[in-house]
């Protein structure tokens, strides 16, 4: 078994609910990490949904499908050899799901010449590289990151350029220069970063969007406000693959996939794309 890599790209505002009742002004929350501080999160059981209806849409053949994340099958009622009817059971995929977890996403440039940039933070980082390197994730697009670690103050955050950003969210920045890790920050996050602490990046709010149900005659019967990941921030998860049909799950994945609610009104849609392979079987 093999474990594989995967980007997420978000091309548009994403709403993965939590469903939690919620009393705040915001009614609908996005799915958070239970430990780390205001992280965005994609449950497993929302991975394999998502991607498991996008193979369907895409005419994959439904034997792949079945092997790869498993299917409800009928069978006949056992403990009643008289009844006829079908019972559903559920048979396992033989490919294993990880949860997609947010490494960096954009925060407001209040000085400089971008208007945002991609943020994530020390503690993130380093979480999401020991789970990488338990994973036997070796590199990123060919990076290693076998020693990589990220530490910086507490007050501060630290940007790869600070030509283009002076200021993120009315704090100032100072320079990236830990030279070692840059290559690998490049590839995990892009050209322009940020990283500042998780109580800094754990205090600022997502966006969330005002929605309204009307009725038949068009008057307005509920308003409701929903938080949204916004679009340009990026996720990573794993998937433990067998060999069999693995290079037409690859294939397939290589695509933009929809994730979470709202896709009629284009929510949700990712550029998916493998950046790591583990190099042995685990």
């Amino acid at each position: 078994m093999k474990t594989l890599l995967y980007r997420m790209d978000c091309l548009t505002n994403m709403h993965v609910g939590s469903g939690d009742v919620n009393y705040s002004i915001i009614d609908n929350e996005i799915e958070k990490d239970p430990v780390l501080k205001n992280v965005a999160v994609i449950h497993p059981s929302g991975v394999k949904g998502a991607l498991k209806e996008y193979f369907g849409s895409a005419g994959v053949d439904e034997k792949i499908i079945t092997y790869i994340f498993g299917n409800g099958i009928s069978t006949n009622d056992k403990e009643n050899s008289t009844n006829t009817s079908k019972v559903k059971k559920t048979a396992p995929g033989n490919y294993k799901f990880m949860g997609a977890t947010l490494m960096a996403r954009p925060l407001r440039v209040s000085d400089g010449a971008a208007s945002y940039i991609l943020t994530s933070s020390d503690e993130l980082l380093n979480q999401q590289m020991n789970l990488f390197r338990a994973l036997n994730i070796k590199s990123i697009n060919g990076k290693s990151i076998e020693n990589f670690s990220v530490n910086i103050n507490k007050d501060e955050i630290v940007v790869s350029n600070t030509d283009e950003v002076k200021s993120i969210e009315g704090k100032n920045v100072t320079a990236f220069n830990k030279l070692q890790n840059r290559d690998v920050l490049t590839e995990l996050i892009g050209p322009s970063f940020a990283i500042a602490s998780a109580d800094f990046l754990g205090t600022q709010d997502y966006p969330f969007i005002a929605r309204n149900c009307l009725d038949s005659n068009g008057i307005s019967q509920n308003l409701w406000y929903e938080e949204v990941v916004p679009h340009e921030s990026v996720f990573y998860f794993a998937v433990m693959a067998e060999n069999e049909y693995l290079d037409e799950f690859k294939a397939v994945m290589e695509n933009v996939i929809q994730f979470g609610g709202n896709a009629s009104i284009g929510y949700g849609f990712a550029k998916v794309h493998c950046v790591a392979e583990s190099p042995e079987v685990l």
